[in-house]
């Protein structure tokens, strides 16, 4: 005959449980340039080093400003402004936080892979005095085709 217990069983909790550490902060507060590679991939520049971007920068929620990864016809980039009640998390493949030529903010991390991430804190819109800034929205104007070639076939 089968055996069926119905007392509630009690949970046990597991107290001496601490989160492991994702990051360990490098250099906090500094700037660098938004850059694109021709496959592509976005990345900030700082003293001439390439710094992956972290993947929860990409978010675009509660963001006041969001660019599109599509240039217009004439060659310019477009930036969204958005209002408080309509800052809504888009897709990535069409809309960042940040764009190649943009100003950023943030801290240098390390994982515990060893790689090197850039956290951007806040973007500051471009500068059109930064040479640096002009140049990477160059590269990406001038090498846009071969960029959304290379795009379309790492999705």
């Amino acid at each position: 005959m089968p055996y069926f217990d119905f007392s509630v069983t009690k949970k046990q909790t597991n107290t001496n449980h601490k989160k492991a550490k994702q990051y360990t902060i490098i250099k906090r507060d500094i700037y660098g340039v938004v850059h694109i590679a021709i496959t592509g991939m976005l990345f900030v520049n700082i003293n001439n080093t390439v710094v992956p971007i972290l993947k929860d920068c990409y978010n675009t929620a509660k963001k006041d400003k969001i660019f599109s990864l599509k240039l217009n016809k004439d060659s310019k980039r477009l930036c969204i402004v958005r209002n408080k009640n309509e800052r809504l998390n888009y897709t990535n493949e069409n809309y960042l936080p940040f764009a190649p030529g943009c100003i950023v903010y943030g801290n240098l991390l390390l994982n515990p892979y060893g790689t090197t991430l850039f956290n951007i804190k806040k973007v500051i819109i471009i500068e059109y005095d930064n040479e640096e800034s002009k140049i990477a929205f160059n590269y990406w104007k001038t090498n846009y085709e071969e960029i959304e070639r290379n795009r379309n076939k790492n999705k």
